[in-house]
């Protein structure tokens, strides 16, 4: 499914074509050498540099994935985590939105058969690998006499769901038991869906800032809506479902996208105000990331922000300050800044720390597998091994618990990432224009 547009870029830069390298087309009606009007030209064109691979996001992915590992093992309350899964969010629409832009500038095509191969030979093999591993194993555990049948038919109810990428529609609260990780998976299945189809047509009809403020828009009325708690002319449930699920980091991350892709260029009196600006998005982050943890309610009451009550009860929101109100707001601009610099300053000076090869290795190959295999391993050594509790096989100590936890995420990720994502990869047709960065 290719659709062809013609590329004014490639055209002699002097032959009316200055508006081009602004990441806009010439306007209609000037005139060209032979003093006759251009044809009208509606295309819009990107004027973002060449895309790159952006190590630090590598970087920024490890900590992500490790800190949402930690963060369900459910030491500390570390609530904050939750900020985590706003960056891989952020970070995704910058990067596909960016990436489909440099393809129609340097092809004069998007082609979205193409874009969704390379999705699907990317995210699924993992994702079916471990719902069907893990539905095996749990089938075993019943077989074996220490599985319930009940938690049998939880992980059975939820594996479809999961398979089918239709996970947040089922769950959209995170009320799902052994694959509640697979919400954002599911999401950012259909974000692709569509963020293709949606790029083609405003880049042919020249769209693009309209569609970026179109979402900004959409943004707003979502976070202001979150921290008032206001449902609007929508079921309670559905605006629930919206608050948590945080499509607007999404949205801001393709916003991000198209900001880039109509700045060629940054003076260098700019980039260091930027760079000063994003210092305090990063202490920003830092403090709404520990505000919704135990250590803060015990030794910062001051800075603690109450956690969403897991029923959801609206009703007691009345007088109380929930980081859910504010949390994601917060943490989704702060990462969406920290994420422009880093995508456009090479120099950035957190970049070096960012590139640390070990955490880029990480990054890059394993954690997407960590993020979706460490919430049905954990629930399943917390069914088994903690102590107090019914169906416990085994009790053992809270520390090895954890510590089993935060390592056997990680040793099944490896094999997985052998024998699984790689072969994937390795058969996936990958264009030069995003050989760079579409990892």
């Amino acid at each position: 499914m290719t659709v062809e547009t013609h590329d004014s870029s490639a055209s002699d830069p002097t032959d009316g074509t200055e508006g081009v390298a602004n990441g806009r087309a010439p306007r209609s009606g000037s005139a060209g050498e032979s003093g006759q009007p251009d044809a009208p030209q509606k295309q819009w064109v990107s004027a973002a540099p060449p895309l790159r691979h952006v190590r630090p996001f590598d970087g920024l992915r490890c900590i992500g994935a490790l800190a949402v590992m930690f963060g369900h093992t459910g030491v500390l309350q570390l609530h904050g985590f939750n900020a985590f899964v706003d960056m891989f969010m952020v970070v995704s629409g910058l990067l596909i939105t960016s990436m489909l832009l440099q393809e129609h500038r340097e092809s004069g095509s998007i082609d979205l058969r193409s874009f969704y191969t390379r999705r699907a030979v990317r995210l699924v093999p993992s994702v079916f690998t471990v719902i069907l591993g893990f539905g095996a194993l749990v089938l075993l555990l019943w077989a074996l006499g220490v599985f319930s049948a009940f938690s049998l038919k939880e992980v059975g109810a939820e594996s479809l769901p999961g398979l089918t990428y239709t996970y947040n529609w089922f769950y959209p609260d995170f009320n799902g038991q052994w694959h509640a990780t697979l919400w954002t998976v599911a999401l950012e299945e259909q974000f692709y869906l569509v963020i293709g189809v949606v790029l083609l047509v405003c880049v042919r009809r020249g769209w693009v800032n309209a569609m970026a403020m179109a979402m900004a828009v959409v943004v707003v009325v979502i976070q202001v809506s979150r921290f008032f708690f206001a449902s609007g002319p929508v079921p309670e449930g559905f605006a629930l479902g919206i608050w948590m699920q945080r499509p607007d980091a999404l949205m801001v991350g393709v916003i991000i996208a198209v900001i880039s892709a109509n700045i060629p260029t940054i003076s260098s009196a700019t980039r260091r105000r930027l760079a000063w600006v994003t210092g305090l998005a990063a202490a920003a982050l830092l403090l709404t990331i520990i505000s919704a943890t135990q250590l803060t309610e015990m030794h910062a009451p001051w800075l603690f922000s109450q956690w969403m009550p897991e029923d959801h009860d609206l009703s007691q929101r009345s007088g109380q300050l929930f980081w859910t109100n504010w949390g994601y707001t917060v943490s989704i601009w702060s990462i969406g800044l920290i994420a422009f610099v880093g995508f456009r300053f090479e120099d950035w000076k957190p970049a070096g720390a960012l590139s640390w090869g070990p955490m880029v290795w990480v990054g890059a190959r394993l954690s997407y597998i960590i993020y979706v295999v460490h919430f049905p391993i954990q629930r399943l050594l917390r069914y088994l091994f903690k102590p107090d509790q019914s169906h416990t096989l085994i009790a053992l100590p809270p520390w090895l618990l954890f510590v089993l936890q935060v390592t056997l995420p990680v040793l099944l990720a490896i094999p997985i990432y052998k024998y699984v994502e790689s072969w994937a990869l390795k058969r996936k047709a990958r264009s030069s224009v995003l050989a760079a960065i579409d990892r």
